[in-house]
């Protein structure tokens, strides 16, 4: 539960700076069931589209259903302060392209998954958690939850949360606030790029 706690805990200081504002376009559930049907679809398509080609049918979806300004700034921490525009901008870039880049490569095959959304519920701040499991052809069921945040048109995701508990975007911050401390804004996105490359290559 560490990570959940962290994530939580971090989010809530992020999210008072942060504004939003009502969105009436797109619910939660509706975000999460869009991207899960994605999902399904590079899944079943994985050996034919490859990396490549999974990674060019998430962009799009996956860029507009996740939060990535807001994810880089919590990730970056109070590093975030520190960074010059031009330098936030690029951060937010190399970010959205190692969200989609892990995703490509985690989602790369088919044995008669399915997805379904358990519910979506009041989560602090604001927010919503939806929470989803993937099945397994065997009956098994794998929980990965969504928090989500009101935007201008519609519902964002901000964090995942494998096996429920275990929350992304805190694993990052950890990890990344650490190299901004020592390598500096240059040395993060040079290890965000190689981890990128690695995945791209992954299936050469």
């Amino acid at each position: 539960m560490q990570y959940f706690k962290l994530g939580i805990c971090c989010l809530l200081t992020v999210l008072l700076s942060v504004e939003a504002t009502n969105a009436d376009t797109r619910s939660a559930r509706s975000t999460v069931k869009s991207f899960n049907a994605t999902l399904l679809k590079i899944m079943q398509n994985a050996s034919t589209l490859r990396f490549s080609g999974r990674y060019a049918s998430l962009e799009p979806v996956l860029l507009d259903s996740f939060d990535i300004q807001f994810m880089a700034q919590f990730s970056a921490g109070r590093h975030w302060r520190t960074l010059s525009e031009d330098e936030k901008n690029k951060l937010v870039g190399t970010f959205g392209r190692l969200w989609v880049s892990t995703y490509a490569d985690r989602f790369n095959g088919y044995n008669g998954e399915t997805f379904e959304i358990v519910e979506e519920k009041p989560a602090p701040r604001d927010t919503i958690l939806v929470r989803t499991n993937i099945i397994k052809n065997n009956g098994k069921k794998v929980a990965i939850d969504y928090l989500l945040r009101e935007k201008t048109t519609q519902w964002s995701v901000i964090d995942i949360f494998l096996a429920g508990k275990y929350s992304e975007l805190a694993k990052q911050r950890a990890e990344y606030t650490s190299v901004l401390k020592r390598k500096g804004f240059i040395g993060l996105v040079d290890i965000v790029e190689q981890k990128i490359k690695r995945m791209a290559q992954s299936e050469d």
